[in-house]
């Protein structure tokens, strides 16, 4: 199991939804097979693990918007909120 493994799991690092216990905060959700399918990305948002289909290999997750959806065990997340800490620093589409 993923926790048995790590000793300490970071905030920050990616790993299988299928390894996440119940209740732990998630972001950057990526599906696998589609290219532009994402959620939880925008600063401050997060997600829930809330129930687990072990029969099915599916788990259910809820948005911070309270919307619940349901993916496959092998979707990719990360662990933590999404801080985006340095974006009042990017400047996009600036010449100088």
């Amino acid at each position: 199991m993923f926790f048995k493994q790590y000793r300490f799991p970071y905030i920050g690092w990616q790993c299988i939804l299928r390894f996440i216990p119940r209740f732990i905060f998630i972001s950057n959700i990526n599906i696998q097979g589609f290219k532009n399918i994402f959620f939880s990305v925008s600063s401050g948002c997060y997600s829930q693990v809330i129930e687990v289909y072990k029969d099915l290999n599916l788990i259910g997750i809820r948005l911070s918007s309270g919307v619940k959806k349901i993916l496959h065990e092998e979707t990719i997340v990360t662990l933590g909120r999404n801080n985006n800490i340095f974006q009042k620093y990017s400047i996009l589409g600036s010449y100088s």
